[in-house]
């Protein structure tokens, strides 16, 4: 992965294993690579608080909307975002949030 990429999904607060899991290899393996660059993840915890089912529905139906920017407008992580859409019968792949958006 080059260096601007790693620094673009890094500074827009995604974790080693998010990046990993993207690309299908380890986090181990992306944060040598990011050290390399002189990069390294945030750690601080997000504080947001994520909407109903109504909302989370409204905001997932954009399926061109990427999960990690839903998450950093609501100021969570993308894993509490999956968890929350889950616990509502929520799809978070691409075509199920299309269809949800009546484009499937």
């Amino acid at each position: 992965m080059p260096r601007a990429e790693m620094e673009r999904r890094l500074g827009s607060g995604e974790r080693y294993v998010d990046i990993a899991d993207h690309f299908g290899v380890e986090r181990w393996t992306v944060r040598r690579r990011a050290l390399g660059f002189g990069l390294e993840a945030r750690r601080s915890s997000p504080q947001g608080e994520l909407p109903s089912a109504d909302g989370l529905a409204l905001v997932l139906k954009h399926a061109d909307i990427p999960l990690t920017e839903i998450a950093r407008a609501f100021g969570v992580r993308v894993k509490s975002l999956k968890a929350a859409a889950r616990a509502h019968g929520l799809p978070t792949d691409v075509e199920g949030r299309a269809a949800l958006g009546g484009r499937s």
